[in-house]
This record gives structure tokens, sequence and C-alpha cells, in this order.
């Protein structure tokens, strides 16, 4: 699960934090959340590389949103490390 919560006011606003990563990631702003029917969700075009991160993206509203996978991302972060 991941929880994300309001920081204090002279930090980043937004913490996420991944219970099963050990991982809390800081961000100024929360777009906001989103729960959506699985027929929603397309899978992400595994050519792009600038879609590495991307597991699906979930349609809503008219609007195409990414889903940024979590492991992916971790994985990112220490290769650059």
């Amino acid at each position: 699960n991941t929880w994300i919560v309001p920081a204090p006011a002279d930090a980043p606003r937004w913490l996420a934090m991944a219970r099963d990563a050990s991982v809390a990631l800081a961000f100024e702003v929360f777009d906001g959340h989103l729960r959506t029917p699985d027929d929603a969700i397309a899978p992400s075009e595994a050519g792009d590389p600038s879609q590495r991160l991307v597991q699906g993206i979930a349609s809503v509203e008219g609007l195409k949103r990414p889903i940024v996978s979590l492991p992916r991302m971790l994985e990112a972060i220490a290769a650059r490390a």
C-alpha cells in the first residue's frame, strides 16, 4: 500500500510512503487520486523509452493519465546511484 500524507509547511507539501519498499517520496503538488475500473486501463507502450516508468495508461473522464510503477522508479533511482 502507498500512503499519501500532508507534510509540515516548511517541507515539501506531500509525502508518499510505500509500506513494502522502505521509501518515501516528497513532492510539492499532488494532482489527485483516482480509482478506475480495470477496463479503463491500457498497457503502456513497451518500446517507448520515455515510458519506461509507466506501467499503464488510465482513461478517466476523457483524460489519459500515466500510472507510474513505483518498483520501476526505485530500480531507476538505484541504477543511477
